[in-house]
C-alpha cells in the first residue's frame, strides 16, 4: 500500500519518502503563503487561492487569513463556515468543519465535536450546547 493510499484510509503513514505526498504538501504550503500575502481588498484573488487550495469548501464560506494546511484537498468545510485568523488545519487525515458548533480559539481539536454545542480547550471539549439565547437574532 503507497503512503498516499494510508493516507486516503486514515492510517499512519510517512509522507516524507512519497514524492506525490511532499509535492502535494509544498503546493498547500505555497498556496498558504500565497493567501496569507494577499491584501484582503483583493477579494477576487483571495476567492481563486481558496478555492485552489480548499477544493471541499461550501459556499459562504469566510476563511481569514493567516491560515494553514498540511493538504488543504482533505478538509471539508460546511456552508456558511467562519473560521478565524491562525487557523491551522492538519488535514493529514480528513477534517470535517461539523454543523453549529463553536470552537474556541485555541482549542486543539484532536476528536469528533457534535453539532451544536460550544467546545474549547487543549484538548477540545465540549463545554455546553448552543441554546436559543445565543442566537444573533432578537427573539419577541
Amino acid at each position: 500500500m503507497t503512503e498516499r493510499e494510508k493516507l486516503g484510509k486514515g492510517l499512519w503513514y510517512d509522507a516524507n519518502y512519497d514524492e506525490e505526498l511532499l509535492k502535494q504538501r509544498e503546493d498547500a504550503e505555497e498556496l498558504c503563503l500565497l493567501l496569507n500575502q494577499t491584501s484582503p481588498k483583493m477579494k477576487e484573488k483571495k476567492e481563486e487561492i481558496l478555492t485552489s487550495l480548499f477544493p471541499n469548501r461550501g459556499k459562504e464560506t469566510a476563511i481569514l487569513s493567516p491560515i494553514y494546511a498540511d493538504y488543504g484537498f482533505n478538509c471539508f468545510i460546511g456552508d456558511y463556515t467562519f473560521i478565524n485568523h491562525n487557523a491551522y488545519l492538519m488535514d493529514c487525515a480528513p477534517i470535517t468543519i461539523g454543523s453549529d458548533t463553536v470552537i474556541g480559539a485555541g482549542s486543539v481539536v484532536t476528536r469528533d465535536i457534535p453539532s451544536h454545542v460550544v467546545a474549547i480547550g487543549n484538548p477540545c471539549r465540549v463545554l455546553r450546547e448552543i441554546t436559543e439565547k445565543d442566537s444573533i437574532y432578537m427573539v419577541t
